[in-house]
């Protein structure tokens, strides 16, 4: 639980499934559901939503590193094709950024690198 002016809010954050060990029922516990959960790899999001997380943020996509313009991504690196930018589903909202870097070839084609500034505020 993380404290900021007045208020508070539940930050999680939950492994790789395909380099770490993904752990759910530490990521719920002690506070239940976080609020915010970051996941390297989006392809959490639809178990975040069913766990009830409102809001996840991602990368582990670079957006597809390489893309022919204005289309879709050559390689992905999502199952379920959350490739970059913001996706919603029921009551909750994933961010996926093509973050700053690349893998395997050192090249970006496509899809620029990008970092993002999120304002996350509290419900009125």
């Amino acid at each position: 639980m993380i404290q900021h002016r007045g208020g508070s809010f539940v930050l999680g954050g939950i492994d790789d499934p395909i380099m770490g060990q993904p752990n759910w029922q530490a990521v719920l516990a002690p506070h239940g559901a976080p609020h915010l959960l970051m996941a390297h790899n989006p392809d959490h999001f639809y178990e975040a939503e069913a766990r009830g997380v409102p809001l996840t943020v991602s990368g582990h996509t670079h957006g597809g590193q390489i893309r022919f313009p204005n289309g879709p991504a050559i390689i992905r690196q999502s199952r379920f094709c959350l490739d970059e930018g913001v996706y919603a589903f029921h009551q909750s909202l994933l961010v996926v950024s093509r973050g700053l870097g690349s893998i395997l070839l050192p090249i970006r084609w496509g899809a620029d690198p990008e970092a993002m500034l999120i304002e996350v505020t509290a419900p009125r």
